[in-house]
Parts: structure tokens; sequence; C-alpha cells
């Protein structure tokens, strides 16, 4: 009985010895997975004790800072933030809360880098430590800085503009527009952008002085066939003007990467109302002109110098020379 008992209690042993070797094995195993993943990690990883001295580094963490493995070891991460920040992030974290925050690292060189931090606490063997997650955005920092800059330029040009200009959303609502097409509109920018296609305030009438639907301008129909409209007359009230203001306008589809449809419409618009005075007034003198030479009671004709051709005759020419 003794002796059974025995062998039992054996292999009871083995099979928790086997046991925990395959736990340990699996704990190993994690282990090595979890080193691997860090090793490998794009972002850099770092863990520091509750007085910012570094106790594990990753070598993307290494690659960003300069510095070795060792050497990070041996420092606090109060070497690596810029004196503005005082470690405003390692505070959160040491006093268990996470926490983000975009900051500069200096590097070993002296140099800085852009770099979003993102800190959580970790609880370790009964201490706590900050556990730190750091992504190099010094690349998407300079092209946002160089998208800013851009804008300001395109900003600066679009309100100096000569030339009137607005931009309509595929649903008809007018989103921006500069100085220049506010004047030339005689409205404010927010009378302006609050306008509907349908107001009747808009006044908008063809060169013949018929109404020209808004449906039908040169803008949407731009959006609806997205392609561009040139050189399209309309007139507009200008009640600072009490009169119409003469545009010629241009309308430009946008459309987003991979669709067909434009999104929006670019428009820019010449003024030439004086222009079209200028016709009017030419035309009036032209007619005034006419109905003299008509009705005049001698006969008088127009005739090219150079080569005695006639250009143009009255009736009463005619009539005096006996030819049509």
């Amino acid at each position: 009985m003794t002796e059974i008992q025995s062998t039992t209690a054996d292999g009871r042993l083995q099979d928790e010895v086997k046991r925990l070797k395959a736990h340990i094995k699996a704990l190993e195993a994690r282990e090595q997975r979890c080193h691997d993943a860090l090793s490998n990690a794009d972002e850099g990883i770092s863990m520091v004790d509750a007085n910012g001295n570094y106790i594990s580094v990753n070598p993307a963490f290494c690659r960003m800072t300069g510095y070795s493995e060792a050497e990070l070891l041996s420092m606090n991460i109060r070497e690596l933030i810029s004196p503005e920040e005082k470690s405003v992030l390692f505070r959160k974290v040491v006093n268990r809360r996470s926490g983000r925050r975009q900051t500069e690292l200096i590097k070993k060189d002296g140099s800085c880098f852009h770099a979003e931090i993102t800190g959580h606490p970790v609880k370790l063997d009964d201490q706590w430590l900050a556990l730190g997650i750091v992504r190099d955005i010094s690349l998407k920092k300079k092209a946002e800085e160089a998208r800013l800059e851009n804008e300001e330029k395109y900003r600066s040009l679009f309100n100096n503009m000569i030339q009137g200009a607005f931009y309509r959303q595929s649903d008809g609502s007018i989103t921006d527009i500069n100085p220049a097409g506010l004047e030339m509109f005689g409205l404010t920018r927010d009378q302006f952008l609050g306008k509907a296609l349908i107001d009747p305030g808009w006044k908008v009438i063809r060169e013949d002085g018929s109404d020209f639907p808004g449906e039908q301008q040169p803008s949407m129909e731009s959006l609806q066939t997205g392609k561009p409209v040139k050189n399209k007359i309309i007139g507009v009230f200008n009640p600072n003007r009490n009169e119409h203001v003469w545009l010629n306008i241009d309308a430009i589809p946008q459309f987003k990467e991979g669709e067909e449809k434009p999104y929006r419409v670019f428009v820019t618009m010449h003024d030439i109302t004086e222009r079209k005075k200028s016709e009017e007034k030419l035309r009036e003198s032209e007619g005034r002109f006419r109905a003299i030479f008509e009705q005049a009671a001698v006969g008088v004709a127009q005739v090219v110098t150079r080569t005695g051709e006639f250009l143009r005759i009255n009736k009463r020419y005619a009539d005096i020379v006996g030819y049509t």
C-alpha cells in the first residue's frame, strides 16, 4: 500500500514539474515575443522610475535620440526634455495619469526633434513606473508648417486679387469671397455668404436684360457639368452704386482625388461695367450718325481714300447717280 502511494505521489510530482516547465516555457516565449515587438517597433519605447531615471529603452528610442542603450540607462528623462517643458508629461504619469503631449526632445548632438509622447503609469513589482511611447513627428510638423505657410500665401493672394473671386460648394452654398468680389456685389461678407441662389435680392440679369436664374448661372453650370465655364457675362445689381455691375465670369470646377463630380467651383470675376458703358455710348453714337446719314437731304458717300471704293452711301446719293 505504501509503495502504491509513493508511486502515485511521484507521478503527481512529475506532472507538476511538467506543468511548471510548460508554464515557464510559455512565459519565456511570451517574453521573447514582447522583446521582439519592442525591438522591432517603429515608435520609441522607454520606461522610467518615479525619479525619472530610464530603466528600459528600445532600439527605436536609441536611434531617435542618438544615445546608446547603456548611455540612456544612466540618464534621467529631464536631460532629454527641453527646459521649457519641464517634464510636464512625466509629472502626469508619475501621478498615475495617462497623457499625450507634443514636445521637443534633445538629441545627443544637441539638436532637437519634434516628438509626440504618450505616457501611461505601469505597476511592476509594487513599484509605479512610467511607460512612454515616442513618435518622431518632425516631418509631420514640417509639413504642417509648410501647409500653414502656403495657406497664408494663398490667403494674401486671394484677398489682394484685383479680380473678384469666390468659392461655391456643390450644394450651392458660398463659403468664401475676397474683398474685390464684395465690392463688385456691394455687399458685406456676411450678407454675401448668407445669400441663396433663389434669393431675389441678387437681381442678376443677362446682357439682353432678361432674368438670369440662379441654377443657370456659370458657377452652377460648372458644378453640374464638371467643366469650366468661361467668359460668361452677367449683370448684378449693386445697391451701393444703385446700378447693375457687369461681370465677365470664369468658373473652374475642383475635384477631390478619385471623384468624378466636383465638390466646389472657383469663380473669378472681372468688372467690365465701364467697358459696357463705353460700348453702349458708341452704339448710341453710331445710331445717331446712321440716322443723320440715311435721312440727309443731300447725297452722302463714304469712300476709301486710297482705292476710291465706296464703303457706304445714302439713298439720296444713289438717286442722284442713278444706281442702286
